[in-house]
């Protein structure tokens, strides 16, 4: 396996593990409490979580798909990608956002509780890192999408571009 997927799948496992340990070591009804009016509660951010990575993972595959397709050949460098979103400095808060309705977590009613939802998430997970192993031999840096906010970039950065899930917290404007 090529070194720098290797080092990227390491990265998407060791932060879902984490993920995962946070989570299930959180007293449920506290992860049910919204921490102000304007944000989510720790299970609305994992059920926020398990709608985006699964619209991820489709991303991905059909990306796979299309580099196949058209053409794309194999890496030609082994730099690592694991930095390559510091310079969108999505950590600092500039202005506010909210997600998509169609990522929000429900409002009209109860989210799933957080264990249960991470069910969802580990799946998801498991979908893209299959895809990810079988496309070891596939410059992923060349098969570009849309991010809503980021703009095209690369499928590696796709996995890794998600904003941190407040629903309105404030974000970075991307650099030109």
């Amino acid at each position: 396996m090529q070194q720098r997927l290797a080092e990227f799948l390491v990265y998407m496992d060791e932060t879902h593990d984490r993920l995962v340990a946070e989570v299930s070591s959180t007293d449920p009804a506290f992860a049910a409490m919204k921490p102000r009016v304007d944000c989510w509660s720790v299970e609305e951010n994992v059920a926020h979580l398990a709608m985006v990575e699964p619209g991820v993972a489709r991303l991905v595959c059909h990306g796979i798909e299309w580099g196949r397709s058209n053409g794309v050949g194999s890496p030609t460098s082994d730099d690592p990608v694991l930095g390559s979103l510091d310079r969108y400095a999505l950590t600092e808060v500039v202005r506010k956002m909210d997600a998509p309705s169609s990522v929000a977590p429900p409002t009209d009613k109860r989210v799933p509780e957080s264990l249960a939802t991470l069910a969802t998430l580990a799946a998801s997970r498991v979908r893209l890192r299959e895809a990810l192993v079988a496309a070891d031999q596939l410059d992923l840096v060349q098969v570009k999408r849309p991010h809503p906010i980021l703009g095209e970039i690369d499928l590696y950065l796709r996995c890794t571009a998600r904003l941190p899930s407040s629903g309105t917290e404030e974000k970075a404007d991307p650099e030109p």
